[in-house]
């Protein structure tokens, strides 16, 4: 059996943290109103959005990416497929 890696806390906690974010992304709507005024407020918080979480997907893909890569180091995956999809 191939040695256990070390549990990476700062990289699940940018996990929870990217996922927090994508969570706000599709969660978020700028108001929609009447008025120079109401539509300069909501430009500024659909800059905002933009500005802070733009690219949140791709802060999920990386540490999902990484963590796959961290942890197949330990694993066969032979061993995997012959012990989940036995041959009959």
């Amino acid at each position: 059996m191939a040695n256990k890696r070390k549990f990476l806390r700062h990289i699940h906690y940018f996990r929870g943290f990217a996922i927090v974010n994508v969570m706000i992304v599709h969660i978020w709507s700028a108001p929609m109103g009447e008025g120079a005024a109401y539509t300069h407020a909501a430009a500024m918080i659909r800059l905002l959005q933009q500005v802070f979480f733009h690219d949140s997907t791709i802060y999920f893909i990386f540490v999902s990416g990484f963590l796959v890569e961290y942890l197949s180091a330990t694993k066969n995956p032979l061993d995997y497929y012959g012990k989940n999809y036995p041959m009959s």
